[in-house]
This record gives C-alpha cells, structure tokens and sequence, in this order.
C-alpha cells in the first residue's frame, strides 16, 4: 500500500526541481520551465496519473485539444485562462482551477508561475 507525499513547493528535498522542456508552440516568448514528478503511476492499463510541481516563466499558448484533466492550485503568480467562448478567468494564489481534457483556449502567465498539479491522461 503507497504512504501518502508530501508535495513542497521546491519539489525534491535534495534534488529540488528539475529543468523541464516546454511542450509549446509558445504565443510569444519561451518560457523557463521546471518541475519534480512527486507520483506517475499507469491506472486501469488505460488512465496515467501524475502529482507534480511545475514553476515556469512569462508566455502565453494557444492551448488546442488539452490531453489531460488537469487540476491546479496555484502558488505564486498569475494565469489568465481565455475560454473559447472568449470569456477571461484570472487565477492566482491560493486560488484551484480544473482544465478538463479537450479544452481550447490561451494560456497566459505574465510572470513566474508555480502550481501544485494533478494530471490524468490517457494512454
């Protein structure tokens, strides 16, 4: 049986939080991304699940098509979420936002943000 984890903020007691690659295609600028995977586990041979910690920096994507159900309370920082429809979400910290698998819309943080994430996905 798993214990439960403490997920911090800096991620890994010793290692802390590692580089990441962005998945883009960025609006505008790249951002400077990291991250510690605190759990990744296959569910049911089908669903995958990861706990994570993500911090990354300034940028703006065209998000098409989300391939997760993704749940995120954020730490520091500012994501404005422009729904399909056009409507604008403003989330901040301390705040949790559920962006559900096939969403579109943009994404945008203006400065560092850094989230506590939970992702589900296919495959």
């Amino acid at each position: 049986m798993p214990n439960v984890i403490r997920m911090i903020p800096d991620g890994d007691p010793v290692t802390g939080l590692t580089p990441g690659k962005f998945a883009g295609p960025a609006l505008d600028q790249e951002p400077v991304e990291a991250r510690h995977n605190f759990f990744e586990a296959p569910r049911d041979n089908v669903v995958k699940v990861r706990a994570a910690v993500y911090e990354g920096s300034a940028y703006s994507e065209k998000v098409e098509d989300y391939p997760y159900d993704e749940i995120m309370f954020i730490t520091s920082g500012v994501a404005t979420i422009t729904n399909e429809d056009g409507t604008v979400e403003e989330f901040g910290p301390g705040e949790c936002v559920f962006m559900p698998m096939g969403f579109n819309g943009i994404w945008k943080q203006s400065d560092n943000l850094r989230k506590f994430a939970m992702l589900a996905h296919r495959g």
